[in-house]
């Protein structure tokens, strides 16, 4: 059985396609978020190789995927957003990479995120930024606190 000339066509679009998915070209953002938290961590960036690459999203609201965004964000969010739908997304990625001695080894890296779109997107961001300044403040205040009590411990020498 013969080919025609489109159907050749079609399978080898179907083909290329197949290919430049299994490489990676047409990856989500959480996908390349993870990828580059996993960089981050690892003690020979470059030597990263990807084995394989899992995704599963499942929509939610934003009090749903409050384990996600985490308590400190939620506090800091309008509650107009809390019924708002966004997708929990978690990412799973084997890779290898090499070690600090050099021999590389294969692990998995598992990423938890939330995506949300437009005016959400921006209020969640913010929420996190005020919730990283809060810590920040706190962690200065406890350190000028114990500054102060060292300074006052060694008064008394």
């Amino acid at each position: 059985m013969a080919l025609t000339k489109g159907a050749a066509y079609r399978l080898v679009a179907l083909f290329a396609l197949g290919l430049t998915a299994g490489c990676g070209l047409f990856q989500s953002g959480s996908v390349k978020k993870c990828k580059a938290e996993l960089s981050s961590e690892l003690k020979s960036p470059s030597s990263m190789k990807i084995v394989d690459v899992h995704e599963i999203r499942e929509q939610s609201t934003v009090l749903g995927a409050k384990e996600i965004i985490g308590d400190d964000v939620l506090k800091r969010l309008d509650k107009k957003w809390m019924d708002q739908e966004v997708v929990r997304v978690t990412v799973l990625i084997d890779y290898d990479a090499a070690n600090s001695y050099g021999a590389m080894l294969r692990d998995s890296k598992i990423c938890n995120l939330v995506e949300a779109e437009g005016e959400l997107e921006w209020a969640i961001t913010n929420a996190k930024i005020a919730a990283t300044r809060a810590d920040a403040d706190e962690a200065v205040k406890a350190a000028q606190e114990a500054l102060e009590d060292a300074e006052k411990a060694l008064q008394g020498y």
